[in-house]
């Protein structure tokens, strides 16, 4: 995945948010007018949820903090008073799961867990945490979808749309509904992203807004890391104004763990990649800013790109 090793996911909104902000457009609008996309389906975005003492509570929010060996310690926040239960895993099927949680202010930990395929791509775990103050038993439905979604959220005001949060599932559900339900918008200022969740469907959010013939902007004040920079790149027009932060790195990992820049150029593990940058930015140029992005910083790292390379790879249509 593309994803800034410098996310911290954060609270996850899955409603599409109209409502006032203080971002007003100064954009001219596009002579041509938005399409009204159809014959898209919303993704399914299902909960992981997390059952104890009788109860099912579903998770509020997550994080991933990731190692140096490619393992991850998944948090699944329950509310806002702190609440978790964090499963150490060595990959998303969840082998080798050992858990921790804080219920209700008491710390808990666990092992030796049940683990069970129930849906397409939902895991059942199954087991008893325990405590100084004694055992819980415990079950984690956890939906990979889930973790998948993002955290973006969408604000319309006027014919300026405003996209913030960690881009995913969640953010193509929120360009289908702005399409459908704010008309009169035509630019998508994108304001502060840490990165995309999951590549595949950035892109395919990235070809939404080609399709509808969005405008996009960076501002001087916006911060756009890693996927944020390739749903940049979707738009019919493009606008960076001075001072705007937009940053690449490699995506990790590959077949074989490595990452990015670390596959060789003929191999097919690009080719998502590059095709998508053909369509937004044009051959040869899409191809070339690619290669660029994954040989300019390390997937743990992030590059600035300064503005004579904004210019270079033509970022910016005005």
């Amino acid at each position: 995945m593309k994803t800034s090793k410098k996310i911290s996911v954060l609270f996850l909104s899955l409603l599409f948010i109209t409502f006032s902000c203080s971002k007003s457009d100064n954009t001219n609008t596009p002579s041509n007018p938005i399409k009204l996309l159809t014959g898209y389906s919303k993704l399914n975005i299902s909960a992981s949820t997390v059952e104890y003492d009788n109860e099912v509570k579903t998770v509020n929010s997550y994080d991933t903090h990731y190692a140096p060996d490619g393992s991850l310690t998944l948090f699944l926040i329950l509310n806002q008073s702190g609440d978790f239960v964090a499963s150490s895993v060595n990959n998303l099927n969840l082998d080798g799961v050992q858990i921790a949680a804080k219920l209700s202010g008491i710390d808990y930990t666990g092992s030796n867990f049940v683990v069970e395929d129930i849906a397409e791509g939902v895991r059942k775990l199954t087991g008893t945490l325990m405590s100084k103050s004694g055992n819980k038993d415990i079950v984690i439905k956890f939906s990979s979808a889930h973790l998948g979604s993002g955290s973006s959220i969408i604000i319309a005001n006027g014919n300026v749309a405003t996209i913030n949060g960690t881009l995913g599932a969640i953010t193509f559900n929120q360009i289908l509904d702005l399409n459908a339900n704010e008309r009169g918008v035509h630019t998508l200022l994108l304001e502060d992203i840490d990165g995309s969740i999951n590549d595949e469907v950035n892109v395919e959010t990235g070809r939404l807004i080609r399709e509808a013939g969005y405008t996009t902007w960076v501002d001087n004040d916006s911060k756009v890391y890693s996927g944020g920079v390739d749903l940049f790149c979707a738009g019919k027009f493009r606008k960076i104004d001075t001072g705007a932060t937009l940053g690449v790195h490699s995506w990790c990992c590959g077949n074989s763990g490595e990452e990015a820049h670390e596959i060789p150029e003929n191999d097919p593990q690009h080719n998502s990649q590059i095709n998508y940058f053909k369509e937004m930015l044009g051959d040869p140029l899409g191809k070339e800013f690619y290669f660029f992005t994954i040989n300019a910083a390390g997937a743990d790292d992030i590059h600035v790109m300064t503005a004579s390379e904004i210019d270079h790879y033509q970022l910016s249509t005005e």
